[in-house]
């Protein structure tokens, strides 16, 4: 037989209601977990796949949150005693919007009482509780509060259809329509989806930097112009980085191992801001582009190699 908690965690899982408790156990327990200064400038939105979302509306406050990321991450996995999300993800957003969503729900709660199953919902929830979680469990009280569990969540899934909630395609959970987008998928997932998309397209043009926008476009269906630019402009500035980062350890070092690491830098700097091909690219080319790179580079380093 197993353990108790390992069947309610396998239970948990199969209602699909995981994530929904770390959210809420998150939405009530906010400010004792980052303290207040966080706690003013952020609310929790939801959790998916690992990652907190999390509502914050001023720019200036989201660029706070994002540089004090690992010092959230690790006081929330602290509060749980385990590693539940690996990033954040802030979303703009009033606070009054998750005070009127907590009113909602408050008014889902008070309305269940007064909406009923009918006789083929109810034989659903026995077969299911019958055949996934009754004879795992011994504790006849336990039954009965897992069963009250599964018809508390059918309710107000019936209700939340009344209320006009649409399902996500992706994560499945009913939504309001005003967070539902045009591809049928709620605006978290949403986000999600379009960071992952992102990161594939910057890792693509990373190896194949010199692809034009319509080259990439047969890879990726219904690749736009901003996309595009936005990725190319995002793996420069990574780029850039990685040039000034092997260009001060050279100077501070002197060694050919940084020498040949700034060089290695420069290439992949050329070649995506250039957008030529690495056979396009003769010597005196590459030089041009790095004294427009940085002149001091250039006379301090490379002209030497000419």
């Amino acid at each position: 037989m197993k353990q108790m908690k390992d069947v309610l965690n396998i239970k948990i899982n199969q209602l699909g209601i995981k994530d929904k408790l770390k959210e809420q156990y998150l939405i009530n327990n906010w400010e004792i977990i980052v303290g207040k200064k966080l706690a003013d400038i952020s609310r929790p939105k939801a959790i998916k796949n690992g990652i907190i979302f999390l509502m914050c509306p001023s720019p200036v406050w989201i660029q706070e949150l994002t540089f004090r990321r690992k010092e959230i991450l690790a006081k929330v996995n602290e509060s749980f005693n385990q590693n539940i999300c690996h990033d954040i993800k802030c979303v703009p957003g009033n606070f009054s919007e998750i005070g009127s969503n907590e009113k909602a729900s408050s008014r889902e709660k008070k309305s269940l009482s007064s909406m009923e199953l009918n006789e083929d919902e109810y034989q659903w929830i026995n077969n299911k509780f019958n055949s996934e979680i009754s004879r795992e469990i011994e504790d006849e009280e336990l039954k009965l509060k897992l069963k009250a569990l599964m018809e508390k969540d059918l309710k107000l899934k019936k209700k939340r259809k009344e209320l006009g909630y649409v399902r996500c395609n992706n994560c499945k959970r009913q939504v309001l329509p005003e967070g539902h987008v045009k591809s049928g998928i709620c605006a978290i997932c949403y986000d999600y989806f379009t960071k992952r998309r992102m990161e594939s397209i910057m890792n693509m043009l990373a190896d194949v930097p010199w692809l034009s926008k319509e080259e990439l476009g047969k890879y990726y269906k219904g690749l736009t112009a901003l996309e595009y630019n936005r990725a190319k402009k995002r793996l420069k500035d990574i780029t850039v980085d990685g040039v000034y980062r092997a260009y001060f350890a050279y100077l501070n070092t002197g060694k050919d191992k940084d020498l040949r690491w700034l060089k290695n830098s420069l290439n992949k700097y050329v070649l995506i801001a250039s957008g030529k091909k690495p056979e396009e690219i003769d010597y005196k080319t590459w030089l041009n582009w790095v004294k427009s790179f940085n002149k001091n580079m250039y006379k301090n380093f490379l002209i030497k190699e000419e």
